[in-house]
């Protein structure tokens, strides 16, 4: 069992580091170096290899062992897993048979609606194999990984100021526009409109991309740095994460930022402390925090506006193009186009829809519009109970306030340091749903479940909270000793 529990650890680790790096080391390989491209492109598949190499082990692991019911290891994880099988099962039919359309096609869509929740599942039943000290261990070990991704990136972006040449050496371009790369070197710069303003990627393929990201992982980095800490203790971890985020110049990121800690707020009932906490407590909020953030705002609105917020297309397009689709979808609605027709997001295609472009930049139109409402239910359902999981016991506190909730382990009185570590995870397992919600909601504007970088490492540490947390509330099959 060690031996396997080092394995698998061994594997998340990789993974945890490869994915950071991979598009850095691909730039300088393949853009600095010059090496083949087309084998950069086989090498490029290491991490979906490397998943397809876990699920075997715990297959084999559970076939040498006998724990058959691992496969079904909660009422939770088999009901999740029944709506992920009528939903490819309906899509590959819609591909193979309705359509008659090559696996190749099917891979594609594959890879960008569905590979997420198997990489949950994935790593969710391969912690069954890994001791419980090393699955705590793992997840702490990730957020010593974003403290030094917060910290390097504020470096990078000062080098784009003060010695922007020395990123050319890692394969890097400030002269093309940003987003473009695949086929020429990536940019340094956001140049579609004005060179002199620099807009934050940090190792990621584009500021779009690590503004997924920062959304994503923010309600762990929250839980495991900030929750319950006084905030003159933590003012220097608040405002690196903010200037991180500042620095995409990303409107969306800033708002879900925003509206993210309020929802977080909510859940923990820090905002309704916050609400009937004195007078005093009010005035220093509104003097230390609220009135400089507002300054802050109307300062980047005066100067920055024509360049961050002005962007007409990107103001209109999104509008424009859900318009569209409205009108696409009334024309089949059942089962609309194919898989890979509108996608993957953010890539246009001029033929799909009376010669008009069509741009879904959105997960769910492109779902919806590659497989219909049939194919489109199914997955949004897993989609939204991932979503609510994690907060299931806050809101069944707000709709039965009354209720003594045994598992609303936010609000329970420690009294033992067991019943301390199970608090402990379901803020983790809240951190995750919460940072699901925000891939949800940039994924209404921008189609973030294609972003590998961050979907992958999100999805593989919610299946092993998932996992934990329920193996410290009691709830999972586990082998009779003999």
């Amino acid at each position: 069992m060690t031996h396997i529990s080092d394995t698998i650890s061994l594997l998340y680790k990789i993974f945890f580091v490869g994915l950071l790096l991979q598009f850095f080391a691909f730039n300088i390989v393949t853009f600095s170096l010059g090496l083949d491209w087309e084998l950069m492109q086989f090498v490029w598949l290491w991490k979906e290899l490397l998943i397809l190499w876990l699920i075997l082990l715990t297959v084999s692991m559970i076939l040498i062992r006998w724990e058959w019911r691992q496969i079904a290891a909660t009422r939770e994880i088999l009901w999740l897993k029944a709506m992920f099988a009528i939903a490819v099962g309906i899509t590959i039919w819609l591909n193979h048979l309705i359509h008659q359309l090559p696996r190749s096609t099917y891979a594609l869509a594959f890879k960008y609606d569905f590979l997420g929740f198997l990489i949950l599942f994935a790593w969710f039943h391969s912690s069954h194999f890994v001791e419980t000290e090393l699955r705590q261990k793992l997840v702490q070990r990730y957020g010593k990984i974003l403290k030094i991704v917060l910290l390097l990136a504020l470096g990078r972006y000062l080098i784009t100021f003060v010695k922007p040449w020395v990123l050319k050496i890692f394969g890097y371009n400030n002269m093309i526009y940003e987003g473009t790369a695949g086929w020429q070197a990536p940019a340094v710069y956001y140049t579609h409109i004005n060179q002199w303003l620099p807009r934050n990627s940090f190792l990621f393929e584009r500021p779009t991309t690590r503004w997924f990201y920062l959304t994503a992982f923010f309600p762990l980095f929250y839980f495991l740095f900030l929750y319950k800490r006084k905030v003159q203790h933590t003012r220097a971890r608040r405002t690196i994460y903010g200037v991180n985020i500042l620095v995409t110049f990303s409107r969306a990121a800033r708002g879900s930022w925003v509206i993210e800690l309020l929802l977080l707020g909510l859940i923990t009932k820090w905002v309704d402390r916050w609400i009937w906490s004195k007078r005093k407590v009010l005035k220093n909020v509104l003097l230390k925090t609220i009135l400089p953030l507002c300054l802050l705002v109307w300062v980047i609105w005066v100067v920055w506006y024509r360049q961050v917020f002005d962007r007409q297309y990107s103001n209109t397009g999104h509008i424009a193009m859900l318009k569209q689709w409205i009108e696409m979808s009334i024309e089949k609605p059942l089962t609309w186009r194919w898989a890979a027709s509108a996608g993957p997001g953010s890539h246009r295609n001029p033929n799909l829809y009376n010669g008009k472009w069509f741009n879904p930049e959105n997960q769910f139109v492109q779902v919806f519009v590659e497989f219909g409402v049939i194919g489109f239910l199914p997955r949004f359902l897993l989609f939204l109970y991932l979503c609510i999981m994690g907060i299931l016991p806050r809101l069944r506190q707000w709709i039965r306030p009354n209720m003594s909730d045994q598992y609303n382990y936010l609000t329970l009185d420690v009294t033992n340091s067991e019943d301390d570590r199970t608090i402990s995870d379901s803020r983790r397992l809240i951190a995750m749903s919460v940072g699901l919600i925000w891939i949800a909601a940039s994924g209404m504007i921008l189609h973030s479940f294609v972003d590998r970088m961050v979907v992958y490492p999100f999805m593989l540490l919610f299946g092993i909270v998932l996992y934990h947390t329920r193996s410290s509330q009691g709830k999972i099959w586990t082998k009779p000793q003999k």
